[in-house]
């Protein structure tokens, strides 16, 4: 047994219980700021909202790029420099300044920011100065557009007169740019009814999504195309791809009044219509060319003889935490369709609609929706539709989605033939499948086997743990039933072992959760007994976790183990000839209140006595946050985007040559064993190729690196409260002591506060590490 001091015992606790609470799970994104490294500092700021034209950033009247130059060299009375100008799709370079581009100086004044926008760039982004590597230069020069991606806009300076000479960071900015969405069709609805009037008239509209950008909202106008379907069940998208429109105008409204002047509309017909956006400036500005969705309607008919009534029985089961099955009775001599609508309760959410008569079951119908979100509350409703007229809603009813159930190691996933489930028949890019709860969001798919439910494809599995950091998969002649469940074939993680992601996942969720009960046990131990005053000193066996502990009638105090095995102290340690109540704590955390008169009475959990900042003094303090505010400096969000993109490379590096090694591998077996049931494994077949294994374990490293500094820098954040600085503190120790009594005494010493604060930062950088290696990566 030893004795240790209050302080210090509460170190022990709080590192490993408190810490990893408060620092692991909250790994989280940040914003740009720029590293002051050379004689100047360079800013690059684009203004939403975004374009793919370079020229629309610097057109007259329309400054959206922005480049702030700062000038740090006082010794210069100004600076003469020269802009390059670097863009980077998805981490490659596409565009960059020309070297025979020569713009006329740009002069800094000293310690004074310069801000360069519109006319001062426009030069820049013109694509005659601009050098296209990877780009077809004719194909933007005849669309104007760029393609879409993840954009990196990056100006360095250079001295005027010495061009190769960087006097710059390069000041970078990272954009996801996209065209814009085509309008979403309003009203008529699509496969509604339209009543005959005499005069003819009815109101076309739709909704524009571009109307974020002024710009673009003022350069649009508006095609619109009317077509007749003369052949019923006719596909109405071969309609529009085959026929010629009776009737096709421009406008630059989102609505349109069809009257007399149009041609007349022929009762009892079918038409079919969509709108196309169009740039007037010619450029490809909008996805699926700008088309809208095609929508059809009926025009005029037989007023309808019947009245339609509610759908009976309208019932939803909540199946898993993504997946709602929707019922109700059938009632063909009432409805020929049905309209399904549902929306997470709540205001502020749309309506989700499928139209459709559902999968029937003998006088019941059902549809299945998907991509849920887990624990939450959703509302639903139905209505039916006879020969395009609608009857009223039923009324809401409401279901809940169960939690998610992580991932259990061992657990059976064993299917027969007759447990596969009926085949999916229709799966696309971005849509999710779910293989033994892990949800896979699809990034390239298609048949396989040449069977229904059959697929091959690549795809991302998101890891929580890890910031929202995610895996490759790949698969092969996967079956994939009607409820998106795969349920047989092979599933190969290309980065990561499946069952050290599954590992990782319970013991961090385990970790999470007893951190959360213990400090909740500990809170509640500090709250009773805080109007004890104990001991200075705590006495702590760490080798052994008491059960008992007893005192004789001769005021000898006897420790009892777990095994029962007895362990005497002697008197001089532990008596009943106490000032103070003195705490006991063992292994486990544990902790007795030992006192004069009294029965020793176990607290559970301990955390007995509460950490708190007078722990440390103001001197003291003040230098742990002046070592901190060091420590944001050198962890900054510029680091950490120079980090982020390393990983990126190196990811895509590997991933590579692991997918090249499926194309001489894995990929070749193919066939399927009728008795295989589902399998998910990782990729780590030997790599005889060194530069396999080369590749792997630099994206580690680099994973690893950006995470310790994506955590640092918000451990070192500038908003720290009192309650985070008590933390911090408390686990910090310096030479085998607490900091706050290491800095303490060397202040009294007369050591020099600069080498105090840098003694300070590199402790703390270890600290996070520690904890970093403990619970990420241990």
């Amino acid at each position: 047994m030893r004795y240790i001091n209050r302080m210090k015992a509460n170190v022990v606790q709080t590192k490993i219980r408190y810490l990893y609470l408060w620092l692991v799970c909250s790994l989280l994104a940040f914003p740009a700021a720029a590293q002051q490294i050379q004689p100047l500092q360079l800013t690059t700021q684009l203004i939403p909202p975004y374009s793919l034209n370079l020229a629309d950033y610097a057109s007259e009247g329309n400054e959206k790029i922005r480049v702030i130059v700062l000038q740090r060299d006082l010794s210069r009375p100004e600076y003469q420099v020269r802009l390059v100008l670097r863009v980077e799709l998805n981490g490659k370079t596409i565009l960059q300044t020309s070297p025979s581009f020569q713009p006329p100086p740009i002069t800094l004044e000293p310690g004074t920011p310069t801000i360069l926008s519109g006319a001062d760039l426009a030069a820049y982004v013109d694509s005659r100065n601009l050098t296209f590597i990877g780009l077809d230069r004719n194909q933007y020069e005849k669309t104007k557009t760029l393609p879409e991606g993840s954009y990196t806009f990056c100006f360095t300076a250079y001295d005027y007169r010495r061009q190769d000479v960087a006097v710059s960071n390069a000041g970078c900015a990272l954009y996801f740019l996209s065209k814009n969405e085509p309008p979403l069709i309003n009203t008529p609805a699509c496969g509604s009814r339209v009543t005959a009037r005499d005069p003819q008239q009815i109101i076309f509209s739709w909704l524009p999504r571009n109307t974020a950008s002024p710009t673009s909202a003022a350069n649009t106008e508006y095609e619109f195309s009317l077509y007749e379907n003369r052949i019923k069940g006719r596909n109405i998208n071969n309609v529009v791809q085959t026929s010629t429109p009776i009737f096709t105008t421009r406008t630059d409204f989102t609505q349109l009044v069809y009257g007399l002047s149009e041609p007349m509309l022929i009762d009892s017909m079918e038409y079919v219509w969509r709108v196309r956006a169009i740039d007037k400036e010619g450029k490809d500005a909008f996805r699926n060319n700008g088309y809208s969705e095609v929508c059809s309607f009926l025009y005029g008919g037989n007023k309808a003889t019947f009245t339609l009534g509610q759908v009976q029985n309208f019932r939803v089961e909540a199946q898993t935490y993504r997946r709602a099955q929707m019922s109700w009775t059938v009632d063909a001599a009432q409805f020929d369709s049905y309209r399904i609508e549902y929306k997470k309760k709540g205001d502020g959410y749309e309506w989700n609609r499928i139209e459709e008569k559902g999968t029937e079951e003998k006088d019941s119908a059902y549809v299945k929706v998907f991509d849920l979100a887990a624990n939450t509350e959703y509302e639903a409703r139905i209505q039916g539709k006879k020969e395009g007229f609608m009857g009223p809603y039923s009324a809401i009813t409401t279901f809940k989605t169960p939690e998610r159930v992580a991932v259990q190691c061992g657990d059976s996933t064993s299917q027969t033939a007759q447990q596969l489930g009926e085949p999916l028949r229709n799966l696309l890019v971005n849509e999710s499948i779910t293989a033994r709860s892990l949800d896979i969001t699809l990034t390239e798919v298609r048949a396989a086997n040449g069977q229904d439910g059959y697929y091959s494809g690549e795809g991302r599995v998101a890891v929580g743990f890890l910031a929202g950091a995610s895996f490759g998969v790949k698969f092969e002649n996967v079956y994939v039933n009607e409820n998106r469940e795969v349920t047989r074939g092979t599933i190969y993680f290309l980065t990561m072992p499946i069952e050290e992601w599954v590992d990782q996942t319970l013991a961090n969720q385990a970790a999470r959760d007893s951190v959360r009960t213990l400090s909740k046990q500990q809170e509640e131990n500090q709250e009773k007994y805080a109007d004890y005053e104990f001991s200075d000193k705590i006495a702590l066996y760490d080798n052994i976790a008491i059960a008992d502990i007893q005192v004789g009638s001769d005021g000898k105090v006897t420790l009892v183990d777990e095994k029962g095995k007895a362990y005497t102290a002697r008197t001089q340690e532990i008596s009943q000839k106490l000032d103070k109540p003195l705490i006991v704590e063992d292994k486990n955390g544990d902790q007795w209140i030992v006192e004069n008169g009294k029965d020793p009475v176990k607290v559970l959990g301990g955390g007995l006595p509460e950490v708190n900042t007078s722990g440390i003094g103001a001197k003291e303090l003040n230098i742990v946050k002046k070592a901190l505010k060091e420590l944001r400096q050198e962890y900054n969000s510029e680091r950490i985007t120079l980090l982020e993109k390393e990983a990126a490379t190196k990811i895509q590096t590997a991933d590579q040559l692991l997918k090249n090694q499926w194309s001489t591998g894995a990929s070749q077996t193919t066939e399927i064993d009728p008795s295989a049931t589902l399998e998910i494994i990782q990729t780590d077949m030997p790599l005889e190729d060194t530069e396999k294994d080369r590749a792997i374990s630099k994206y580690k490293l680099a994973e690893y690196e950006l995470n310790t500094a994506i955590v640092i820098y918000w451990f070192s954040r500038d908003s720290n409260t009192r309650k985070d600085y008590r933390y911090i503190t408390a686990a910090l120790s310096m030479h085998e002591t607490t900091a706050a009594s290491y800095l303490e005494q060397q202040l009294k010493e007369g050591r020099p506060e600069a080498e105090l604060i840098a003694e300070t930062k590199e402790a703390l950088k270890s600290l996070v590490k520690q904890v970093i290696q403990d619970y990420i990566y241990k």
